[in-house]
């Protein structure tokens, strides 16, 4: 009976230091293998179309259209010069100061309007730059820059 009163006393202890080495080299080993999936420009929403905060459909802004065009472009210059031809909605504008005077005008008619400035494939980079200084000289905060071809 003495041995059996001894083994009792001997208390058995497990080792805990194997198991968390093995489980830390799992997750390790997990983390590696694991492949994230980006979202490319796609966010899965769904979102009722009749129900929410605003149920009546909102009002786009209007957009005033800027289209810059050149008229004559002197081939014989040795600095490329350009005439340029300003087109906002149906008035057509031949200089920047009556472009500027104008886009002010529309702006004191109705502050909440936007600008696509639309300039051809022609004009250049300058006058681009130009208008632009002008539009945002008239107070627009939204201008946009748009084009199918590319500016030079």
């Amino acid at each position: 009976m003495s041995r059996t009163r001894d083994e009792v006393k001997k208390e058995v202890r497990l080792e805990m230091t194997p198991m968390i080495d093995v489980t830390f080299l799992l997750l390790v080993f997990f983390l590696c293998l694991i492949q994230f999936k980006l979202l490319e420009g796609r966010l899965g929403a769904y979102l009722p179309n009749d129900v929410g905060v605003n149920t009546t459909p909102s009002d786009p802004l209007e957009k005033v259209r800027l289209s810059l065009a050149v008229i004559d472009e002197p081939a014989d210059s040795p600095r490329r010069s350009q005439s340029i031809a300003y087109r906002v909605g149906n008035v057509v504008l031949l200089d920047p100061s009556s472009l500027d005077r104008h886009l002010r005008m529309l702006r004191e008619r109705d502050p909440n309007l936007d600008l696509k400035l639309d300039p051809e494939a022609e004009v250049l980079h300058e006058y681009v730059v130009q208008a632009l200084d002008t539009c945002v000289g008239a107070g627009f905060e939204k201008v946009t820059i748009v084009g199918s071809s590319r500016v030079r």
